[in-house]
């Protein structure tokens, strides 16, 4: 059952509505539960500055394109404002099937500069209620037709941010960026992932 609930942002003082999303709507492949989201992603973590790691994500067949994302310096709450969130059902879809993990996913709405995406534009997104984990990194995730790409990017006082130079062809239509935080999960003295993860999302809009 998926529960509501609001919560404060002290960096940007705003409130924002949040949500705990069990099951994803589909289950993930057996393969995906049984192997340790550190063995899956060792190819991530080679993008992270020294001194940062994070446990990872699933990766979908075929490698996924490299996000580009460059800081986003002196970023103040008036540049930015919340994304459009998927209703119930496509926002399940969306995250089975880019996320696809088989964790709790406490869903948030994302903050983003715009929501009407121009191919090889760029945006700027900000999640700010990510994990307390020290030097640990965020994934920042392009989704849309036939397309993903991604970046870890470092999370400081539970914000992630950055500005995104968006691929230069996108079909129209909905896309989604998505910031998924997995220090939350922890690994048992039996070897199993166990614990929840932090995920921020919007709906972006893609003229065709």
């Amino acid at each position: 059952m998926t529960k509501l609930r609001l919560t404060t942002s002290v960096g940007t003082a705003v409130l924002v509505a949040g949500m705990i999303v069990s099951g994803c709507g589909s289950p993930p492949p057996s393969s995906h539960a049984t192997t340790p989201l550190s063995q899956r992603l060792e190819r991530l973590r080679e993008l992270l500055p020294s001194g940062f790691s994070a446990p990872g994500s699933a990766t979908p067949p075929g490698s996924p394109a490299v996000l580009a994302v460059a800081p986003a310096s002196r970023l103040s709450p008036a540049q930015v404002h919340l994304a459009p969130v998927p209703a119930r059902h496509t926002l399940q879809a969306v995250l089975a099937g880019t996320i696809n993990e088989p964790f709790q996913l406490m869903v948030h709405p994302l903050f983003v500069s715009t929501s009407e995406a121009k191919p090889g534009g760029t945006i700027t997104v900000a999640a700010t209620h990510l994990g307390t984990v020290p030097q640990h990194a965020a994934l920042f995730i392009l989704q849309g037709p036939h397309f993903r790409a991604e970046k870890l990017v470092e999370v400081g006082d539970r914000v992630a941010a950055g500005v995104v130079t968006l691929p230069t062809r996108m079909n129209g239509g909905a896309w989604y960026f998505l910031v998924q935080d997995a220090s939350g999960i922890t690994v048992t003295g039996d070897g199993k992932d166990t614990g929840s993860i932090i995920v921020d999302v919007g709906r972006l809009s893609v003229k065709g």
